[in-house]
């Protein structure tokens, strides 16, 4: 779960500086997924740790509620987890995309969440920001 989630991680990066690609314009949609996708597989790889079993979802609030037995802390991460899977499912449809503000706002989120959730694991050699 944590290397698909550090790789997500740095593929949301790569997208939303506009680098995946030679002279490729940043792909904002994908910077809302990947910023999605990071965080939920940190907290299943949580609920792995924790031997918590967990229904194939999406949704980060149903993970996360979950978890809040276990790390009732947590819970400060509600609102940030509802606007990250909101950001994230919106732009899967044809009609909406998202905007450069929208991507900046997932990354914050994304980063502001894996911070936390990476002091709750020991922390294995993956583990790099580089």
């Amino acid at each position: 779960w944590l290397r698909k989630a550090e790789a997500d991680y740095r593929s949301m990066q790569l997208e939303f500086s506009g680098t995946a690609g030679v002279g490729a314009e940043p792909n904002y949609d994908a910077v809302c997924f990947f910023a999605q996708q990071c965080i939920e597989k940190w907290l299943k790889a949580i609920l792995v740790e924790a031997n918590i079993p967990f229904p194939k979802t999406h949704d980060l609030q149903r993970i996360l509620i979950l978890l809040l037995p276990e790390y009732p802390h947590f819970a400060a991460m509600v609102s940030d987890l509802a606007k990250l899977t909101a950001l994230s499912s919106d732009v899967r449809y044809p009609y909406e995309f998202a905007t450069a503000m929208q991507a900046h706002e997932s990354m914050v989120i994304c980063t502001r969440v894996r911070d936390i959730l990476k002091c709750t694991l020991p922390e294995p050699p993956l583990f790099s920001d580089a």
